[in-house]
């Protein structure tokens, strides 16, 4: 996100962006993995002010009962809203969940959180990368198992027949 998105964001939440939120926002440490999106991360000034304000409003979420204050960064894969404690020192991280509304603490810092995730990216990433080229070594090795298979199906038959008809 840019400078200018940023100070939107603390314009329409009403308080401000913590500086470690701000350069991760600008730097976007997240990547897709595959074909997957980053979804534990948002990227878009309307999704953080619209979670913000009205989390998990697609459920009927009251946020009443949320202490002011918590900045909506991202989703879980299972659809848990990614809350950072703006008022904490520490900018904790804490995650609403879409079942029981519990608001739950899951990193005790807002740089354990992105390094969790980039951490978590790189690895899937490589194992997504290991999973490609074994499936391509299998692919290779069914080939060549197809080109035998028509060899000797073929081969064989006209061999046998050539011979065969040498011999008359």
């Amino acid at each position: 996100m840019t400078d200018l998105e940023l100070d939107r964001i603390e314009a329409a939440v009403g308080f401000a962006l913590p500086a470690a939120y701000r350069r991760a926002a600008s730097a976007t440490p997240f990547r897709p993995i595959g074909r997957d999106c980053v979804y534990w991360f948002f990227d878009d000034p309307a999704s953080v002010v619209s979670e913000t304000l009205a989390p998990l409003s697609d459920g009927g979420f009251d946020p009443g009962g949320l202490p002011p204050g918590l900045l909506a960064v991202g989703r879980s894969a299972v659809g848990d809203l990614y809350l950072l404690d703006t008022r904490d020192e520490a900018l904790q991280v804490f995650t609403l969940t879409h079942d029981s509304l519990e608001l739950v603490r899951e990193w005790p810092s807002f740089d354990a959180f992105v390094s969790d995730w980039v951490e978590y990216s790189s690895v899937a990433s490589e194992r997504l990368e290991a999973e490609r080229l074994r499936a391509e070594e299998e692919w290779r090795k069914r080939r060549r198992l197809g080109w035998w298979i028509i060899f000797v199906s073929i081969g064989l038959p006209l061999a046998a027949f050539l011979v065969l008809s040498a011999i008359r």
